[in-house]
């Protein structure tokens, strides 16, 4: 005896009220608040457009190339690049559980067999052969939309890791810009640290010449001097080991052995413009990290 069972389902509606928290506008005096002029003119020179390719915007051809290098050999883009992969195979195997499915099979199996007679002979191999063919067909009936849902959930996931990769190349670019202008700024600090030390070098070669001939001066000053020269020596190799490590930063991300080798010039790149004021609010909905959480909640609830 089969029985039906109905099962109750409630349906419960909700409302929601905006509410305004804030001080009302009319206790606010009109010079309580004071505005740059610049964002009064943010909309002139700009047109609501916004700018791409800010690489170029530095000048530096040996940043640009330091870049494309990294999008290259980066391993850790690598990974990346294969999970963008792995998610939009699985668009593949989403969308394939809403098709029919066909699977066949074919076998075959030969045997022989010899017999004995009466006078002790083996009779002739008696040889048979047998094939086999065999299709079977499946369809799913989605009935509740759930291989619709694992569909569109395999579509978010792919959106997400899309996101994820563009915001790791976008990472990778400024981290290796960023490493170049350092490595150039331990640069411009060695250069500094050599100079201190020529500087303080001359000026004990002096005080101690003065003190040998007689001179007005004393031991103190020729103590003085060189302590002066060793600190500038110290100083000197510390600003030599960050120069290394910064090289070996800057190697790592491009994909290099770190053996601190990578040469440099001494110019830091110089920005001709400057970030505008007033740009839309809506220019963070760019951020791939915002885009990937977005794709992450709706594969969660499509799920």
């Amino acid at each position: 005896m089969s029985k039906l069972c109905f099962l109750p389902f409630t349906v419960v509606l909700t409302g929601c009220a905006a509410f305004h928290i804030g001080k009302p506008a009319r206790d606010l005096a009109p010079g309580d608040l004071e505005f740059p002029q610049q964002w009064t003119r943010a909309s002139e020179g700009n047109d609501g457009q916004i700018s791409t390719g800010w690489l170029a915007t530095f000048n530096d051809p040996d940043m640009e190339r330091l870049v494309a290098e990294a999008m290259r050999y980066n391993n850790n883009l690598r990974v990346s690049a294969a999970r963008l992969r792995q998610a939009r195979e699985g668009t593949i195997i989403g969308r394939s559980g809403r098709l029919p499915s066909i699977s066949g099979s074919v076998s075959g199996s030969r045997s022989g067999s010899r017999f004995q007679d009466a006078d002790g002979d083996l009779s002739a191999w008696e040889q048979s052969t047998s094939y086999g063919l065999s299709l079977n067909a499946s369809w799913e009936l989605d009935l509740w939309g759930r291989l619709r849902d694992i569909e569109e959930a395999s579509i978010h996931d792919y959106i997400g890791e899309r996101a994820i990769y563009r915001g790791a190349r976008l990472s990778l670019a400024a981290n290796t810009a960023k490493a170049w202008c350092n490595l150039i700024t331990t640069g411009l600090l060695v250069d500094s640290a050599i100079q201190t030390r020529e500087m303080f070098l001359r000026d004990f070669a002096m005080k101690e010449g003065d003190f040998k001939k007689g001179a007005q001066g004393s031991a103190l000053e020729v103590k003085f001097g060189r302590n002066n020269v060793a600190s500038a020596e110290r100083s000197l190799l510390a600003r030599r080991l960050n120069q290394e490590n910064a090289a070996r930063n800057l190697e790592i991300l491009i994909g290099r052995y770190p053996s601190a080798t990578i040469e440099h010039h001494n110019n830091l790149p110089a920005l001709t413009g400057e970030v505008p004021a007033g740009l839309p609010a809506d220019l963070l909905m760019r951020r791939p990290d915002l885009i990937a959480a977005r794709a992450n909640l709706l594969s969660s609830a499509s799920r």
